[in-house]
């Protein structure tokens, strides 16, 4: 019998019976510490499922749109034309500095960015030196792509990459949470198949500061939600494994995100949550 993953044994009949979730030390180890870990996989799961609820239920009864849509793009997050604010949440000076610190490379690597719209991130990695390229599936937003990048902005699924095996060194992506659930398997499995070194996990969680949830309306278009150790779990059956499991660097990563004003309220609550944000390609043997 294939061995199950923690999210079946904790949920078995997620479909009939969502709001079951089974709590035990024999889902581990049977030891005390196996039923504090599967008391820490239940109440995840149940974050996420409250998340949702809140979100259906809307703010003070005001349901806000689903959508990703023009309008989406028009005032991205609640701030403002995507153009003109996209750096606010993706400072390629923040993210080139956190490969930097984890991996120990500074320049001559290629970076995908999973998510990247009309490709201002991509221009701005370029400009600094870096490899950069993207992949976007809204055709809207992908349009304004600048004709100077429109080479390296590609129009496409994260399911089924237009590039070639290990083609690329990093990925960086922001765009898992918006692939359905059915899809997430596939959409990992490909981002796997396109890196050779790691990747940085950008998507939403539902773990994250509701008042920075709420101020952003980062649950918008989320097809695909779930907590920073749910979403790591995924990342471990399709081939990675935490890169803090191999040079703990989270002290020097915190500091770094503290800096650039990325850390409590604006987006990263505390170190732990960065720790599962970067993930090494393994062999299956490791």
């Amino acid at each position: 019998m294939p061995v199950r993953d923690v999210m079946t044994n904790h949920r078995p009949d997620p479909v009939g019976h969502p709001g079951f979730v089974v709590v035990g030390d024999y889902l581990f180890d049977s030891t005390l510490n196996g039923l504090l870990d599967s008391s820490d996989a239940a109440t995840d799961i149940i974050v996420t499922e409250m998340m949702k609820l809140r979100r259906a239920r809307g703010i003070n009864g005001v349901v806000a749109s689903d959508k990703v849509d023009g309008d989406y793009f028009r005032n991205y997050r609640n701030v403002g034309p995507y153009a003109e604010v996209w750096d606010q949440f993706t400072d390629p000076a923040y993210l080139m500095n956190l490969i930097k610190i984890v991996w120990g490379r500074a320049k001559g690597y290629k970076l995908l960015v999973a998510g990247s719209a009309s490709g201002e991130l991509v221009g701005a990695l370029r400009a600094k030196g870096v490899d950069a390229w993207g992949v976007e599936n809204n055709k809207a937003i992908h349009a304004k792509t600048p004709k100077a990048l429109q080479k390296f902005n590609k129009l496409g699924s994260i399911t089924d990459l237009p590039f070639k095996d290990e083609q690329f060194d990093f990925v960086f992506e922001t765009s898992l949470c918006h692939v359905a659930d059915k899809q997430i398997t596939a959409a990992i499995g490909e981002l796997n198949r396109v890196i050779k070194t790691g990747l940085v996990f950008g998507s939403v969680t539902s773990d994250m500061a509701p008042a920075v949830i709420d101020r952003y309306d980062l649950l918008r278009g989320v097809k695909k939600l779930g907590t920073w150790w749910e979403w790591s779990e995924l990342f471990f059956s399709n081939g990675f494994d935490l890169a803090m499991h191999r040079r703990d660097c989270t002290e020097a990563v915190w500091e770094a995100t503290l800096a650039a004003g990325k850390g409590p309220g604006h987006w990263y609550a505390d170190a732990d949550s960065l720790r599962y944000s970067f993930f090494d390609k393994v062999e299956a043997e490791d």
